[in-house]
C-alpha cells in the first residue's frame, strides 16, 4: 500500500526493482509448468502476465486505487486458481501476489478481504490437490489460515511503514516550508538593517561633507564679493580637502569597508582630525584630550565612536552657534567614554525627544547594537554636552602610545 510523500518516493525508487522481482518469477514459474507440460497452466501464467503488463504495473505506480487495480486482482487471482489446480509450482506465486495485493488496494479493508479470498482459494486447491480428500480440508484450512494471518501482518507492517513514511515527510516538507519563510523573513530583515546602516552611513558621512562644501562654498563666494582673495583661497582650499574626504568616504561605502579614516589611522587619530577640520571650517575655538591608555578597539567600537563624533560636531556647527567646543576621549579598563561639550545655545531635550532628528536617532541605533549608554545634557542657553559610554571588555591588548593632553578637563 502505497502513501505520499516520502512513502511515495520509497515506493518510486524501488518499483523497478519490484516490477523486475514479478516478471521474473512470473516467467519462472511458466517455464515450470511448459517443462511438466501443464499447459492449461501456462495458459493461465502467460494471461497473469499479460495482466500484469497491462494493469497492474500501472496500478501499482498510482496513489489511489484505479478500476484497473481491482481489475487486474481479480484477473491474478483467477489465474492463480487455475494455474495451481494442475501444477503445484504455482504456489510461488504467493510470493507476489500477496505483496501486489497490499501494494494495489490502498484501503486496508479491501487489501485484508482480498488476502482473506486468495489465501481461502489456497486452501481449496490444497484440499484438491490432496490424494486423500477426507481429511485434506483439514491441511487445507491450515493452510489458507496460516497464509492470512502472515499476510495480513505483513501486509499490514508495510502499509505502517508507509503511513509513517508518509507522515515524516508531511513534517519534513512543512519544516521545510517553515526553513523557507525564515529564511526569507531573514533575508528580508538583512535587507532593512542594511538599508538603515547605509542611511546611517549617508547621513553621518556624505550628507555631512556635502553640508560643510555649501557652507564653505558661501564663505568663499562672500569672502570673493568682498575682495578678501586670501579668505576665499583658504576656503577654497579646504573645500578642495572636503572634497577629497567624502571622495574617500563614498569610496569606503561602495566597498563596504570600514569609514574611511578609520583604514589609516586609529580611532585617536581620526577624531583629531576631525577635530582639526572643524576648527579651519568653522573658526570655533576647539580643544580635544584624551586620556587614560590609548589602545585598539574593536572594528564595531571604533566605527561608533567616530561617527558620534561626527555627528555631534555636525549638530553644533548647523544648531549651537557655539564659541568653543571640546572634545575628549577617555580610555578605561572596560570601556571608553566620548564626551563632545560646546558653550552654544543648548535646546530643551523634551521637546525634541519625540521627532529628534535622524542624527540622533541614528547615533542611538549604532549605541543600541552595542549596548552602549548615551546621555544628553542641555537647556536653553547653557550649551549641550554629549556622553558615550561603550563597554570593550573584548579589546586587544595592545598598548599605542599615549596621546599629549590638551586642554579639557575631565
Amino acid at each position: 500500500m502505497t502513501g505520499a510523500g516520502v512513502g511515495t518516493d520509497v515506493w518510486a525508487r524501488s518499483r523497478r526493482g519490484w516490477h523486475v522481482t514479478s516478471f521474473g518469477l512470473f516467467t519462472v514459474v511458466t517455464l515450470l509448468t511448459v517443462l511438466a507440460g501443464h499447459w492449461a497452466s501456462t495458459a493461465c501464467c502467460a494471461l497473469l502476465i499479460t495482466a500484469y503488463a497491462a494493469l497492474g504495473v500501472r496500478a501499482i505506480e498510482q496513489q489511489r486505487t484505479p478500476p484497473a487495480g481491482y481489475a487486474y486482482v481479480a484477473v491474478a487471482y483467477a489465474c492463480f486458481v487455475g494455474a495451481v489446480w494442475t501444477d503445484d509450482s504455482a504456489y510461488m506465486l504467493l510470493f507476489v501476489l500477496y505483496p501486489h495485493t497490499f501494494a494495489i488496494l490502498q484501503r486496508r479493508r479491501d487489501a485484508l478481504v482480498a488476502a482473506a479470498a486468495l489465501s481461502s482459494a489456497l486452501g481449496v486447491a490444497v484440499w484438491h490437490g490432496a490424494e486423500d480428500t477426507s481429511g485434506a480440508w483439514v491441511s487445507g484450512t491450515i493452510a489458507a489460515t496460516v497464509n492470512f494471518v502472515v499476510a495480513a501482518l505483513l501486509g499490514l507492517f508495510i502499509s505502517g511503514v508507509f503511513r509513517e513514511s508518509e507522515a515524516r515527510g508531511a513534517l519534513i516538507q512543512e519544516l521545510e516550508a517553515t526553513r523557507e519563510q525564515l529564511a526569507e523573513a531573514h533575508h528580508r530583515e538583512g535587507v532593512l538593517e542594511e538599508r538603515e546602516r547605509l542611511s546611517r552611513e549617508i547621513h553621518d558621512t556624505l550628507a555631512q561633507g556635502f553640508a560643510s562644501v555649501v557652507m564653505l562654498s558661501r564663505v568663499a563666494t562672500r569672502a570673493l564679493e568682498g575682495g578678501d582673495t586670501g579668505l576665499a583661497a583658504d576656503r577654497l582650499t579646504a573645500l578642495e580637502s572636503l572634497g577629497r574626504d567624502n571622495l574617500a568616504e563614498a569610496r569606503a561605502l561602495v566597498a563596504a569597508l570600514a569609514p574611511a579614516p578609520l583604514q589609516e589611522a586609529s580611532l585617536v587619530d581620526a577624531i583629531g582630525r576631525l577635530v582639526t577640520r572643524f576648527r579651519s571650517e568653522t573658526g570655533v575655538t576647539t580643544a580635544y584630550v584624551v586620556t587614560g591608555t590609548p589602545r585598539p578597539l574593536r572594528p564595531q567600537v571604533d566605527v561608533v565612536l567616530l561617527r558620534a563624533a561626527q555627528e555631534s560636531l555636525a549638530n553644533v556647527r548647523k544648531h549651537s552657534e557655539a564659541c568653543a567646543v571640546e572634545v575628549g576621549l577617555r580610555f578605561e579598563d572596560d570601556q571608553v567614554c566620548l564626551r563632545v561639550r560646546d558653550d552654544g545655545r543648548g535646546f530643551d531635550p523634551a521637546a525634541v525627544e519625540g521627532g529628534a532628528g535622524y542624527g540622533l536617532l541614528g547615533m542611538r541605533s549604532r549605541l543600541g547594537a552595542l549596548d552602549a549608554g548615551l546621555r544628553l545634557v542641555t537647556a536653553p542657553g547653557r550649551g549641550t554636552e554629549v556622553c558615550i559610554d561603550v563597554r570593550d571588555l573584548a579589546a586587544p591588548a595592545v598598548v599605542l602610545p599615549a596621546q599629549p593632553a590638551a586642554t579639557m578637563d575631565w
